[in-house]
Order: structure tokens, then C-alpha cells, then sequence
């Protein structure tokens, strides 16, 4: 233990923007635009208008694409993303594919978005950074402190592929779906004849006192989730957190770590020490397929959700091939493939959910989508009141 100073079928109605959420747009209402995404000289609209005109010119113009990845940038990126079994896939599966069809060569630097966009801010245009994987509520800090560049709408056809219900902006594209998940170890709770969880709530259980229970802190996109759907459960309104911030307090007890990293979750996992914890859906389905003795369920008062979003870093030093990278990410092999082995749902349509991982992903019954942009206006200050409070 750290020091703290049933697996639930689902149908597969899949189609997050039909959620309600308030996905890329803003803290503005629903739908509407962002002065800024205006003034920075393109409207959603006119973002979908010209990715729909890029594929068309994909066609007159094939030396920038085949297939909907451009080729004409060559060299090597460096893409920042999270570690754990996600940096495996990527390495064993995605990053290999990328470069035997475009020739560019990738480098993955392991991070949290929250560490990555904290990297572009202290170190700008000397991060060393060309693509980062976003989530959540730092999206919306890397986007409106302009740590990202505007995305070249004829190099990214494939965007035209997105859910249109799903608003974007200019400086960043969704690339997948994903949300908190609880997940358990059967083998423990097996052997002492208990049945599988079903509530968030279950981490607070006095039969996990002594360290079994985890969840990460606030570097990790799931860990404010966790936040979020306690506060909304305690008071109906996630936005009302003192009473979630007391909740969290009293698991104390319980907890083996609020863990920074995917890969020190998986470890505390893996050990045998950790019984019960949340993670992400995605996360859960990994692992489950990589042979860790899990159960996942998604409790039926709601699973939080994000979209996890592609951005290309001020200072990239490989811009053309950055836009090949996130447009071959968007392609249709490529979102099914997503699926399959990482267990994102996917941010284009037209791509089914295989019948084996439909249980992982929630429908819409259960997904909710905070307004992440607002959140993150308020992140530096949730993150110090959860480090007096909660970690102190």
C-alpha cells in the first residue's frame, strides 16, 4: 500500500454525440460555436465544409494522399500519449502499420495528457513534442492557452469521417471515445464467495480498509471523472464538489493509492493487492484480453465519458507528418482496429462494435459527458482543493 500525506452486458447503441453531450464545442450552450474558434479563422462549419472539400481533393490530388493518409510529409514524429498497455498496442500494433504504409517513423513518449500539456507549457516549442493524445479537461487548457496548431484542413480528409453531431475545433480533432469503468479481481472476490460489484460506491466498503481499493488522482482524466459522478450521485449536480471532495476524504482508509500513472495502476493490479478500483472501460478491456484475472462493470447510475482528442504541439518539428499521423488515426481500418484492440469507441461513424467487447462500452442509458471546458477553467483550483483535502 501507498501512503496517502459482473461484468454488465450492454446493448451496443453506440453514438456519443446522440448522447447530449457538450463534446468539443465550449462552455457556451450545446452546439454553439466559440468566439474563439472564430476568430482563429474558422468555424466548425467551415472546418467540416473544407475537410469534406479534402476529400475530394484527395482524389485530383494523390500525392498528398492514397487511401486518406498523406504521403508526401516523410521523416519521423514524436507522439505523446499514455503509457501502460495503451504505449504496448500503439507499439506493437499501430505505430508499425503507420510506418510500412507511410514510411514515417514514430517515437512514443509515455505521459498523461495532463504531464504532456504541462510539458508544452514550461518548455513550449522545445517539448520535443510533434502529436499529443488529449482528454478530458486539459484538452480545453492545452486548446485556449494556444499550445496547439490550427489542423491544415486539406491534409486531414479523413475528418470529414467524424460524427457530425460531434462539434470540433481548429486546433483539435476527436479521435475516440472512452470513460471510467469498475473493475475487480475475481479471483479475490471468488475466493471469499462475494458477489461482483455494482455501484461506484463499493470502493468505500469497510472489507477494502487496510489498502485494496484504488482510483487515480487528478493528473488522470479518470480520476476527475471519479470526482465528477460522486458529486453527482451525493448532490445531482457534478458541478457542486465539496461534498465529493468529504466523500473522498473518508475512502482514506481504503485506499491503496490515488495512482498518477496507468502503468502504476497495472502494477498494483497485476500483484494482487488492489481488489477493486476504477479505471477506464477501454483500459479494463486490455487488460482483461491480456489475461489479467478482471471483471469490469459499468454501474448503472452512469459512466462519466471524454473524447480523446489528437492535437499537434506549437513548435511540432514535423508538421506535414503530424497531419498524416492523426488522418491515417481517423481512417475506417484504422478506427475498427482501435476498437478491437484498445477498446475506444470510435469518434467516426459507421464503425460496429465486435459482439465480444459490446459489454465493455457503455450506451447511452449510461454515458454522460461533463462540460470539459468548464472544467477545466476550474481544474487548477479542483486540483488544489482534492491535495489539501483529499492527499493531503
Amino acid at each position: 500500500m501507498v501512503p496517502i500525506a459482473s461484468r454488465a452486458a450492454e446493448p451496443a447503441r453506440l453514438w456519443w454525440a446522440a448522447f447530449g453531450a457538450p463534446a468539443i464545442s465550449s462552455v457556451r450552450k450545446e452546439g454553439e460555436v466559440s468566439n474563439r474558434s472564430q476568430s482563429e479563422g474558422m468555424s466548425r462549419r467551415a472546418f467540416i465544409k473544407a475537410s469534406g472539400s479534402a476529400v475530394a481533393m484527395s482524389i485530383a490530388a494523390p500525392v498528398y494522399l492514397r487511401g486518406g493518409v498523406a504521403l508526401a510529409a516523410g521523416g519521423e514524429i514524436v507522439f505523446g500519449a499514455n503509457g501502460g498497455s495503451t504505449q504496448t498496442l500503439f507499439e506493437t500494433v499501430f505505430i508499425p502499420k503507420f510506418t510500412r504504409e507511410t514510411g514515417i517513423k514514430v517515437t512514443y513518449v509515455p505521459g498523461q495528457p495532463a504531464d504532456l500539456v504541462a510539458k508544452l507549457r514550461a518548455q513550449g516549442k522545445n517539448a520535443g513534442l510533434d502529436v499529443i493524445w488529449l482528454a478530458g479537461a486539459v484538452t480545453y487548457i492545452a486548446v485556449d492557452e494556444k499550445l496547439l496548431l490550427p489542423f491544415d484542413p486539406a491534409l486531414i480528409a479523413n475528418a470529414a469521417r467524424i460524427d457530425p453531431k460531434i462539434a470540433r475545433e481548429p486546433a483539435i480533432l476527436p479521435v475516440a471515445v472512452s470513460g471510467n469503468a469498475l473493475t475487480y479481481r475475481k479471483d479475490v472476490y471468488a475466493k471469499r464467495g462475494w458477489t461482483p460489484p455494482a455501484s461506484w460506491m463499493d470502493l468505500w466498503d469497510p472489507r477494502f480498509k487496510g489498502g485494496h481499493a484504488g482510483m487515480y488522482g487528478m493528473s488522470v482524466t479518470g480520476g476527475v471523472e471519479m470526482l465528477l459522478q460522486v458529486a453527482r450521485e451525493l448532490t445531482g449536480d457534478y458541478n457542486k464538489l465539496e461534498p465529493a471532495f468529504e466523500k473522498f476524504k473518508a475512502l482514506r482508509p481504503n485506499i491503496y493509492d490515488f495512482f498518477p500513472t496507468a502503468g502504476a495502476w497495472e502494477t498494483a493490479m497485476q500483484q494482487g493487492g488492489l481488489w477493486i478500483a476504477v479505471n477506464s472501460y477501454t483500459r479494463a478491456m486490455q487488460l482483461e484480453q491480456a489475461g489479467m484475472p478482471i471483471g469490469t462493470v459499468l454501474p448503472h447510475s452512469g459512466v462519466p465519458s471524454h473524447y480523446l482528442c489528437a492535437g499537434i504541439a506549437q513548435g511540432a518539428r514535423n508538421v506535414p507528418a503530424s497531419h498524416a499521423w492523426v488522418n491515417w488515426l481517423l481512417s475506417p481500418d484504422v478506427q475498427k482496429l482501435m476498437v478491437a484492440h484498445l477498446g475506444y469507441a470510435p469518434a467516426t461513424s459507421g464503425v460496429e462494435i465486435p459482439a465480444n467487447i459490446r459489454s465493455f462500452i457503455p450506451d447511452s442509458s449510461l454515458a454522460w459527458f461533463p462540460d470539459w471546458r468548464a472544467i477545466g477553467a476550474r481544474f487548477d483550483s479542483i486540483v488544489q482543493q482534492w491535495q489539501r483535502v483529499v492527499e493531503r
